[in-house]
């Protein structure tokens, strides 16, 4: 998706002088938004990052550097690129409980719901 390598690049641009992809991924990432949607990361992050400048970028960047998140979290990537909006975020949960689409070797797609 576009819009994700878009987040990629301004990650490695602004968020990587303090943060690894590590941080954004895993068991630990997703057990501490359980219960959360991409709404809430993505205002914690607007009002939180950079840390000496929060809230200093745009909204399509912070909404390329989320969409760029939940690539590397294996999130199916939807038609249409994740917009800065409550209403379309508060769709997508965060953590356990998400669907998730993994595409593996010849196109097979493996769909996972964790029980929530």
């Amino acid at each position: 998706m576009v819009q994700a390598d878009r987040g990629r690049q301004a990650f490695r641009g602004v968020c990587s002088e303090c943060h690894s992809t590590s941080d954004f991924r895993g068991e630990d990432f997703e057990w501490q938004w359980r219960r959360q949607t991409v709404w809430d990361f993505y205002r914690q992050v607007t009002r939180t990052m950079p840390e000496e400048e929060p809230g200093s970028l745009s909204d399509q960047v912070y909404t390329d550097v989320i969409a760029y998140i939940l690539r590397i979290n294996e999130y199916a990537s939807g038609d249409a690129e994740l917009v800065a909006s409550r209403q379309a975020m508060d769709l997508i949960p965060m953590g356990p409980g998400a669907v998730k689409t993994r595409i593996q070797d010849g196109g097979e797609r493996e769909r996972r719901r964790n029980p929530g």
